[in-house]
């Protein structure tokens, strides 16, 4: 298969599923699971991904924060009428994205905010 023009991104193989990635301005590229095993269907996501950036209508998937998750639990919580709801909110550690905090760092920050 011919190589892509660059700047067009790319479709690889990711265990039985398709992914595709592409650039979004000058930051790093976006990558994204196609949900398919068909390499055409693969090809016309991106196709689509890219006009959409080339557009400016491209919306990225925002990343989810302790601090979202908190709200969630504590929205829950109060919906529940638990008397819990207070000291779920009082451990949480809003801002701090899910992917830098451990369950190790999580466990150490509830623990030491009693």
């Amino acid at each position: 298969m011919a190589r892509r023009p660059r700047g067009t991104g790319s479709v690889y193989l990711r265990g039985k599923l398709y992914w595709i990635k592409f650039p979004k301005g000058s930051g790093a590229p976006i990558r994204e699971p196609t949900g398919s095993r068909d390499r055409r269907v693969a090809e016309r996501l991106l196709k689509t991904r890219v006009a959409e950036v080339a557009n400016n209508k491209f919306k990225a998937k925002s990343k989810a924060t302790i601090g979202d998750l908190v709200e969630l639990a504590v929205k829950e919580q109060r919906a529940l009428r638990r008397r819990s709801s207070g000291i779920v909110e009082a451990r949480g550690t809003p801002g701090v994205p899910l992917k830098v905090a451990t369950p190790v760092q999580l466990h150490f920050k509830l623990l030491s905010s009693c």
